[in-house]
């Protein structure tokens, strides 16, 4: 039918302007896949990395392994502070 291929059409020049690649190849990622992070240098991303893994850390022994998990025992200091860990 005539109707449905009228409604199936390739995307204008002016609709696919905005689309930026976010793959790459090697190790680095480009700046573009960054986004807010592209002003930012490598090492302070290592040290903020090393930081929130030593923090989360820290925050998961106090929590869960210096003392039984209970209700009445849950700070949520330490709740927030594990979160860290999977940013680093």
């Amino acid at each position: 039918p005539e109707f449905l291929m009228a409604s199936v059409k390739a995307p204008s020049r002016a609709q696919t302007r905005g689309v930026v690649k976010m793959t790459w190849e090697g190790r680095v990622p480009p700046t573009t896949v960054l986004g807010i992070g592209k002003d930012i240098p490598g090492p302070v991303f290592l040290m903020a990395s090393v930081i929130c893994l030593f923090l989360g850390g820290y925050c998961v022994y106090q929590q869960n392994l210096n003392q039984l998990l209970t209700a009445a025992t849950i700070s949520p200091v330490y709740v927030v502070g594990s979160l860290l860990l999977p940013i680093s």
